[in-house]
């Protein structure tokens, strides 16, 4: 299975992620420095410098819209115009984090080295994004050493550090889980091999496979959020999103009875509404409380429901054959 084939994208196109920046940090930048960039113009610098305010506010307000394409040229623009009055970076990191949202993901490591370049007191963020880059495509021993040890630095970049690790660590049990499936499903074609033992590993084959669906929703969860977290998207926005990423489905709704010893039984229902990003969980029509792991497993195979439902759409005879 190819790199692509293993990143299906679930979650929202990174074009349609906004950066909100405040007012204030762009402000700042009130002061022009002493000396003049090469190449600078010869208009009164106070008024040269209210005209990269401005510029950076209309070009941040583009982005704010959700148009990341057409914000790319803008920051470039004030990038190579203004470089002198870019003062805390956020003109030359906000070139790189366009090109990302665009998935232009070469491109944007070339920015942010070159961020790197003219602002060094951007190292710490630069590093991270470049990070960030690296964990998008495979997963090497290299980046995981690196990673175990900017956790165990025990500095102000550990929080981060400990989550590109976990990043990293889920993809690469992804990979190690494609490797146990594909061994099951070599021990189901020995035909020398007990026949018990060829029916569980069949059965192991199916039921890795599925694990490995649910972590491609999770890192595919993770690689959305990392442009959005760094866009300042708020977690209502997300679930917005993910609400039209899911279009045609209006409700999830899911029941089960179960009967306990003496005959009694129990009802459990669960409904998801497109206005919702909660689950609402009843048994015998009395809401229940649910942990952190069994909320986040419900909504994960949920999810998993959904999208089965919507791959149906184009076929003429929507059936599956379930296997054990």
């Amino acid at each position: 299975m190819t790199e692509v084939q293993h990143r299906r994208r679930l979650g929202p196109s990174r074009s349609a992620l906004r950066w909100a920046v405040a007012v204030a940090a762009i402000a700042a930048v009130v002061v022009p420095p002493t000396g003049r960039a090469q190449g600078a113009s010869a208009e009164d610098p106070m008024d040269r410098t209210f005209r990269f305010i401005e510029q950076t506010a209309d070009a941040t307000e583009v982005l704010n819209r959700g148009n990341v394409a057409e914000a790319l040229p803008l920051f470039e623009a004030l990038a190579a115009t203004y470089p002198d009055l870019d003062e805390d970076g956020y003109v030359a990191l906000a070139v790189g984090d366009c090109l990302v949202a665009l998935e232009r993901d070469d491109e944007a490591r070339l920015a942010y080295e070159a961020a790197l370049a003219s602002h060094p007191d951007l190292d710490k963020r630069v590093e991270s994004r470049l990070t960030n880059l690296a964990l998008a495509g495979n997963v090497t021993d290299a980046l995981l050493a690196k990673l175990r040890q900017a956790v165990q630095a025990g500095d102000d970049r550990s929080a981060g550090a400990a989550w590109q690790l976990a990043w990293a660590l889920e993809k690469r049990s992804r990979a190690l889980l494609d490797e146990a499936v594909d061994a099951f499903r070599l021990t189901a074609t020995d035909e020398e091999a007990f026949e018990p033992l060829i029916q569980a590993a069949k059965h192991h084959a199916n039921a890795v496979e599925g694990l490995v669906g649910d972590l491609d929703t999770l890192i595919n969860r993770i690689e959305d959020m990392w442009p959005s977290a760094r866009m300042r998207t708020t977690l209502d926005d997300l679930c917005a999103q993910k609400k039209a990423m899911i279009g045609g489905i209006e409700k999830v709704r899911a029941g089960w009875t179960v009967r306990l010893r003496g005959g009694e039984q129990r009802e459990l229902q669960i409904q998801h509404g497109q206005g919702d990003c909660d689950l609402q969980v009843t048994v015998d029509g009395k809401p229940i409380g649910l942990t952190p792991a069994q909320g986040a497993s419900l909504k994960l195979h949920l999810d998993r429901i959904s999208a089965i439902l919507l791959e149906t759409k184009n076929e003429e005879n929507p059936t599956a054959e379930l296997h054990n």
